[in-house]
């Protein structure tokens, strides 16, 4: 009533195809303010548990109502997975440097809300180590963390990586750990790992 309908071109679009769909008209700015949206899921989902669900969001405002729709981070059940940010592999990436400091300040918020961190390099003996400087903060945290070595692309490829992840959240279940990732190469290491976390449930 206030902010107008759907884009003219969006809407048709949306009125178009034949596959399953759902309106919902709301006032709070994150979805899951009104109960019509989870009940617009569950009527296009019906044999998926909610916390089976999986969500492709578009949108806009992206840090209003599209971020409180996604769940927030749980301080109590997250840590940080710093992948294979190796020698060789860093030499090859675009702008190595923000990288670089990008994880660092990821290290350095682990640190300030106490999260534990689980550091993994692939194959170091032919691809090196960790950068020196990323290996050094790594190796200067305060907090619970846990060093694996690899061979397999994905990190659940290698029990130790399991390991490494339930030493670090004893008392979190596997279906309630919250992971943030970094790490190279994207395509690779750090997607086939996230794929088979959500996989494992």
């Amino acid at each position: 009533e206030g902010l107008d309908g759907t884009h003219p071109e969006i809407r048709a679009a949306f009125a178009a195809p034949t596959v399953p769909k759902q309106y919902v008209s709301k006032v709070a700015f994150g979805c899951c303010g009104d109960p019509a949206s989870e009940t617009a899921i569950a009527g296009l989902l019906p044999d998926v548990p909610p916390a089976r669900r999986q969500l492709v969001i578009a949108g806009i405002e992206a840090h209003v109502c599209v971020m409180q729709t996604a769940e927030l981070l749980d301080a109590g059940r997250s840590a940080v997975v710093v992948i294979d940010l190796q020698g060789k592999l860093m030499e090859m990436i675009v702008r190595p440097g923000l990288v670089v400091a990008a994880t660092k300040r990821l290290l350095r918020l682990a640190e300030i809300f106490q999260r534990p961190v689980v550091l993994t390099e692939q194959y170091p003996e032919g691809l090196g180590g960790t950068h020196p400087e990323i290996r050094a903060a790594f190796d200067a945290l305060t907090v619970p963390k846990q060093y694996v070595s690899k061979v397999a692309f994905g990190c659940c490829g290698d029990a130790a990586f399991e390991t490494a992840i339930a030493t670090v959240l004893p008392d979190v279940p596997p279906a309630r750990r919250e992971l943030v990732f970094a790490g190279i190469e994207g395509h690779v290491c750090v997607i086939q790992t996230v794929i088979e976390l959500l996989r494992a449930g």
